[in-house]
């Protein structure tokens, strides 16, 4: 594979499901704003590795 001066190589060191995390709070009673909100809130989670 040709690569230039400052080319990246992205590997993927682990894969697993966070939707299960992602979804925690979220309920169908939410919508708009709201869910972004509580899913932004779910991604930036302390125990969160992304």
């Amino acid at each position: 594979m040709p690569a230039a001066p400052g080319s990246r190589i992205y590997v993927i060191e682990d894969m697993r499901d966070v939707t299960a995390e992602m979804l925690k709070s979220v309920s169908d009673k939410l919508n708009g704003f709201a869910r972004y909100e509580r899913l932004a809130t779910n991604k930036k989670a302390p125990d969160r590795r992304m």
